[in-house]
């Protein structure tokens, strides 16, 4: 029965995703090439988990989702140049993906959501902590 659940939700995720997948590294590739496969890898995950907390799958959480912002996030930030305000756009994505994780949390809490517990001080946490972020680095390039 599990394996047969299981198998239904990759062919969910197969289908959501458009049967896209991140390649492994081969061993000449260029760091550049690399750093975008990193960033191509922590948004598939973002994507497929985000797909999977919607359909209420409970091995998934609001948590999987910060995680994968937040790497998506670094991983973009360490391709971009200290003082570019391309990092300031990054920050601010990761921002509005929390914020709306957030808001989705808040929403399904006075509906009465009965599904998996939601935390909603972690979800604002996570939108303090990418609020911080997109402070420091306002700061830093000032």
């Amino acid at each position: 029965m599990r394996y047969a659940f299981m198998t239904a939700l990759y062919l969910a995720l197969a289908i959501l995703t458009g049967g896209a997948s991140v390649a492994a590294a081969e061993p000449d590739e260029s760091v550049e090439s690399l750093e975008q496969q990193r960033i191509a890898a922590a948004q598939e995950a973002y994507e497929q988990n985000k797909a999977m907390v919607a359909a209420g799958i409970s091995t998934k959480s609001e948590e999987d989702l910060y995680v994968w912002s937040r790497r998506w996030m670094e991983a973009e930030l360490a391709t971009t140049d200290a003082n570019s305000p391309q990092r300031i756009a990054t920050i601010e994505k990761h921002l509005k993906r929390m914020q709306v994780l957030e808001e989705r949390g808040k929403s399904l809490h006075r509906t009465g959501y009965d599904g998996p517990t939601i935390c909603l001080p972690a979800l604002g946490y996570y939108v303090m902590e990418a609020e911080l972020l997109l402070r420091e680095e306002k700061e830093r390039q000032e």
